[in-house]
């Protein structure tokens, strides 16, 4: 299948991974770099995909182009406006650099669940993951009104806008029950990288 040239994929990894204590992002696990699990679903399908880092640059090790954030010190939104800004228009494909359970079938699912000038994330076992999703760049103006009353919460500022949620049924064929999981904290971390994971898990 083609790579999309119409979507920009973004990985968020501009965190201070305050829970965690270090850049979680950078952590080993089977192997790589947790932020190479969400790099390469994304590279998988979009012809362009970019690192939205903060204000420093930390990845070079993907090959990526990293952006920064016009607005510092304002968490994953300021990320995904700056990443909106850089793709001039066209719709951000964003994953947050501590999901490494996701894959390509989940990006494409997400994607196909509707057209391309609505923004929508998804949604599993009842929770909402707005880290996962695409972004319409319609949405830019509201998320700079967001970013300028310090309203900074990404959950927030998608219910101040109309979007739609895709729920990730256990019936779907790529389905894990941790397939949106995030690894926020040493707990996630050591939970998950003490276990065995089998290449079809990742």
């Amino acid at each position: 299948m083609p790579l999309r040239s119409d979507i920009v994929g973004v990985v968020l990894a501009g965190g201070s991974s305050s829970r965690m204590g270090t850049d979680k992002a950078l952590l080993p696990l089977a192997g790589a770099p947790i932020i190479t699990y969400a790099a390469r679903s994304l590279s998988e399908v979009c012809s362009e995909v970019i690192v939205a880092s903060g204000d420093q640059g930390r990845y070079s090790f993907l090959g990526l182009r990293e952006i920064f954030d016009v607005f510092k010190d304002s968490g994953p939104l300021a990320g995904i406006h700056s990443a909106l800004l850089e793709a001039r228009d066209h719709p951000v494909f964003v994953i947050a650099c501590d999901l490494p359970f996701v894959n390509r079938e989940l990006v494409e699912f997400v994607i196909d669940s509707g057209n391309l000038t609505r923004t929508r994330v998804a949604s599993a076992e009842g929770r909402i993951q707005p880290l996962f999703g695409l972004y319409d760049p319609k949405i830019l103006t509201h998320l700079e009104h967001c970013l300028r009353t310090r309203e900074l919460s990404v959950l927030k500022a998608l219910a101040g806008y109309e979007h739609d949620v895709v729920v990730i049924e256990p019936s779907l064929p790529f389905y894990r029950p941790n397939i949106l999981q995030n690894i926020n904290t040493r707990s996630d971390y050591h939970t998950t990288s003490g276990r065995s994971l089998a290449s079809d898990s990742l």
